[in-house]
């Protein structure tokens, strides 16, 4: 993987994140021109304080985010092993002449 391709997958990658957070504060609800919004019992389900799908849409980020990054750095170790192998290959051809 060249590096401008990992350069890429990085860009890529934060604006997946930008993304997902700008859909997440989509949601919130609007306020008056003195910053409060209007509440109501309609709001919240009996029971729930948290609005969940905010957090679950962050824990999916994050795990998304996470894996993403643990792949992109798994490949360009995978390329580092491979030019090594490229090079001793070269050296062993070149001592065998």
């Amino acid at each position: 993987m060249s590096k401008n391709l990992f350069m890429k997958i990085l860009s890529a990658l934060f604006l997946l994140c930008v993304l997902t957070v700008a859909v997440a504060r989509a949601d919130e609800p609007k306020k008056d021109p003195d910053g409060y919004e209007k509440v109501d019992a309609n709001m919240l389900a009996q029971g729930e304080t948290i609005p969940a799908n905010r957090l679950v849409a962050a824990a999916y980020g994050f795990i998304f985010a996470a894996v993403a990054v643990w792949v992109a750095t798994v490949a360009s170790r995978s390329r580092r092993v491979e030019e090594e192998m490229d090079e001793l290959k070269k050296k062993l051809e070149a001592k065998g002449k």
